[in-house]
């Protein structure tokens, strides 16, 4: 778990690039820890890449996500049907803006190692990751919305 002496990084993921030091500590190793990943089509990086990649490493994990899309899950689905005795997960989404698509819900509802709930009860628009990889301390990361 995080406290408050501890380093927080901006991971680049997909790059040669170090993460950006946001405490002024120098260079910081880039396996594992707390990462801000996003979006830089310029930079050629993606957050689904950051996703697959915890993912392959993982045991576990926990993802908070705005909402739930077949093309969204297309990207992650595979491994997370070809992994059902070594990965296991939860998901938490949200109704928000009525995004989510009923077809995607029901395939995460399918999956053995995967718990799924739907928050209902106001605005829920974060996005989040944490996973556990074999062998190494938790990881998690946020996206700014």
């Amino acid at each position: 778990m995080l406290n408050d002496t501890d380093p927080i990084r901006i991971r680049a993921d997909r790059t040669t690039e170090p993460p950006i030091d946001v405490n002024g500590d120098g260079p910081q190793d880039r396996s594992g820890g707390p990462a801000l990943v996003y979006n830089d089509w310029d930079g050629g990086r993606a957050v689904i890449g950051s996703i697959e990649d915890e993912l392959h490493r993982c045991s576990s994990f926990d993802f908070s996500v705005a909402f739930i899309t077949r093309g969204g899950l297309n990207f992650i689905l595979q491994h997370l049907v070809n992994n059902a005795e070594t990965v296991s997960g939860r998901i938490i989404t949200t109704d928000y803006l009525n995004f989510s698509e009923p077809a995607a819900l029901r395939t995460l509802l399918r999956l053995p190692n995967v718990q799924t709930r739907v928050y209902t009860r106001g605005s829920f628009h974060t996005k989040g990751t944490y996973s556990t990889a074999r062998g190494r301390q938790p990881s998690s990361s946020a996206a700014p919305t």
